[in-house]
């Protein structure tokens, strides 16, 4: 299996065609939570948020996740959907 940042770098090399033009802060909060989503096999986001290689706590990583999801100009389903079908 992949390491985490690997896993990382494989999904964002393959995502940034299908995504060209979106924010890179929020491509890749988008790229850190399906990692996390594959790693964890889990839709939970303290479970994903402890699986993640990024140097703050479980809590902090959790409030950033839900930040994102919770904006507007972000469409997760519309992103994940490009992301998953290739």
């Amino acid at each position: 299996m992949l390491s985490n940042p690997r896993l990382y770098d494989t999904w964002r090399k393959q995502s940034h065609q299908l995504t060209s033009g979106h924010c890179e802060s929020r491509l890749k909060s988008m790229l850190w939570l399906i990692v996390g989503m594959f790693l964890v096999n889990s839709v939970h986001l303290t479970k994903i948020g402890g699986k993640l290689p990024l140097r703050t706590q479980k809590l902090s990583l959790d409030k950033r996740l839900r930040r994102f999801l919770s904006n507007c100009a972000v469409r997760p389903r519309e992103w994940y959907h490009s992301v998953i079908r290739w």
